[in-house]
């Protein structure tokens, strides 16, 4: 009998099914995306950028509690390179306003402390 998976065995896309999170990668239809604060812009993250910072990812999302998960009302993980708001680059943008969390898995990448 086999054990059961851990959160490093889960994929990104299986977590984020399993939660009804859309899983963006790609974001050439989603940006630029106009919000009441500014412009939230990025390009599409190569594979070489995801492939190790999707299992961080999955670990540090597995804490939290699907019922915890659920109340935030996330809508759309999106993951994107050179992340910007407003110009200003950056590593996470929580956009309430459209219920998406948009991540830069290249920003920090020497930390993985920093990531978490």
């Amino acid at each position: 009998m086999a054990a059961p998976a851990s959160a490093q065995e889960v994929t990104l896309e299986q977590w984020c099914r399993k939660h009804e999170i859309a899983l963006v990668t790609d974001p050439k239809d989603l940006y630029p995306l106009k919000t009441a604060y500014g412009p939230i812009t990025g390009t599409r993250a190569s594979e070489k950028i995801l492939r190790p910072y999707a299992p961080l990812a999955v670990a540090e999302l597995s804490k939290y509690p699907a019922s915890f998960v659920r109340k935030l009302g996330l809508k759309k993980f999106v993951l994107a390179d050179e992340l910007k708001f407003d110009g200003q680059k950056r590593a996470a943008i929580p956009d309430f306003e459209h219920s998406i969390l948009h991540l830069d898995p290249r920003e920090g990448d020497y930390s993985k402390i920093y990531q978490q």
